[in-house]
């Protein structure tokens, strides 16, 4: 299963966001994010989910979302 999203309109500077998180999950050991046409200016998020996770990087990952999310919120 592929879970595709983008961050506000995914343009202008939520376009630039979409770039840091694509940027950034590769610092937390998140293999398979990658960035994916969505029919707009910018790529969209794509990750892969065809492999089981263990608990530890599901939440590893959830955390790391929720601190992009509070961390970038004002350009959101």
């Amino acid at each position: 299963m592929n879970l595709v999203f983008t961050i506000g309109s995914g343009e202008g500077e939520h376009g630039k966001l979409v770039e840091q998180f694509l940027n950034e999950t590769a610092d937390i050991g998140w293999l398979d994010v990658r960035s994916h046409p969505l029919g707009i200016s910018t790529d969209a998020i794509r990750i892969t989910m065809y492999n089981h996770q263990p608990i530890e990087v599901i939440t590893r990952i959830r955390d790391w979302m929720n601190k992009f999310m509070i961390e970038n919120k004002s350009k959101m």
